[in-house]
């Protein structure tokens, strides 16, 4: 088992390759103007801020 930031994986491969998914977009995108909102929130640290 491999784990590296958000991805835990079966192999170092498939967590490299997890990584250029990420990269290039193939999970999506948050649209800039929701940016900032998630931003204060936490979650694109992933640390949740209480209340």
């Amino acid at each position: 088992m491999y784990a590296s930031g958000p991805f835990v994986m079966n192999t170092r491969a498939e967590i490299e390759q997890a990584y250029r998914d990420f990269h290039s977009g193939k999970f999506g995108s948050i649209p800039r103007a929701l940016r900032h909102v998630i931003h204060e929130r936490g979650a694109v640290s992933g640390i949740r801020q209480p209340g």
